[in-house]
Formats: C-alpha cells, sequence, structure tokens
C-alpha cells in the first residue's frame, strides 16, 4: 500500500480555496490520511502539542517525525 501526504500541513493554501490563512490540521486531515511533520528536526515538541495534533484528526490519521537535527546532521 503506498500512503500519500505532505511535509507540514499549514503551508498549503490550495488546500483551502487559496486562503492567505495558514490550513489547520483538521483541514489538512480533511484531503489525507497521514503528514509529515519537520517541526521535531527543529526541537522535540511539548507533550501538550502532540495531543493536541492528536485530537484535531481522526482515529486512523498517521503523522510521520522528521528525526531531530542532532540525529541527522554530520559532526565534523
Amino acid at each position: 500500500m503506498i500512503t500519500i501526504g505532505l511535509v507540514t500541513f499549514g503551508e498549503h493554501p490550495s488546500l483551502i480555496d487559496n486562503d492567505s490563512r495558514p490550513v489547520t490540521l483538521n483541514e489538512y486531515a480533511g484531503h489525507f490520511p497521514i503528514v509529515e511533520l519537520d517541526t521535531p528536526f527543529y526541537g522535540i515538541p511539548r507533550e501538550q502539542t502532540i495531543l493536541n495534533w492528536k485530537k484535531q484528526v481522526p482515529d486512523t490519521f498517521q503523522f510521520i517525525l522528521k528525526a531531530n537535527r542532532l540525529m541527522t546532521c554530520m559532526i565534523g
């Protein structure tokens, strides 16, 4: 099975008729069953933030978290 989603959810105005505001996670989830979140790359999200994300989407919705930069950047 191939599941298609986009990176982040707030930066896709075509999902909301090109409105100039950020797309909400709930609106995004109306179009895609999965999202890659790059937030963890920059810093580990607070537990409350993650719980809030989960409340906004159906139980079947999936999150892919980008690994934190300390895990993926080469040192040297």
